[in-house]
């Protein structure tokens, strides 16, 4: 594979992480919205707002990422 085609892959891959994250972040904030404070069944409140904010963070990094990678492609 050459290494132009391995960064746009790269770069291709960040991308769907990124928006896979969004898509997980406004699920979570949704199911907090919606349980009114106990949780969804399968998970407490306090569960859901810890795989939130841990989605948020890995979003953060997963942003840095994409960052990297797109000013390494220049």
């Amino acid at each position: 594979m050459k290494e132009l085609e391995q960064k746009e892959l790269s770069i291709n891959k960040a991308t769907a992480k990124v928006i896979t994250l969004q898509f997980d972040i406004a699920d979570y904030k949704q199911e907090l919205k919606s349980s009114n404070g106990n949780g969804n069944g399968a998970l407490s409140q306090e569960q859901l707002e810890a795989c939130l904010r841990s989605a948020e963070r890995e979003l953060d990094i997963w942003n840095y990422i994409l960052k990297v990678l797109e000013n390494e492609k220049d």
